[in-house]
């Protein structure tokens, strides 16, 4: 689990980038295997009391076809 302390992000824009498997993350999604650990990267940006963050996670997944079924 990933675990940022809001106060210790500074005024303005932070970068963030982390690799986590799906296991850390508590992702477990019925007929989704996650092969690879996933890349994530995140641009925190603070004003004031607000935070936004705008993430893109990557990784490699297994699925099962809705058709094979």
């Amino acid at each position: 689990m990933v675990k940022i302390t809001v106060v210790h992000i500074p005024d303005g824009q932070l970068e963030l980038e982390l690799e986590q498997t799906a296991q850390d993350l508590d992702f477990d999604i019925k007929g989704v295997r996650f092969i690879t650990p996933l890349l994530i990267k995140c641009l925190v940006s603070k004003t004031g009391s607000e935070i936004y963050i705008k993430a893109q996670v990557k990784g490699r997944t297994e699925l099962t076809c809705s058709r094979c079924l």
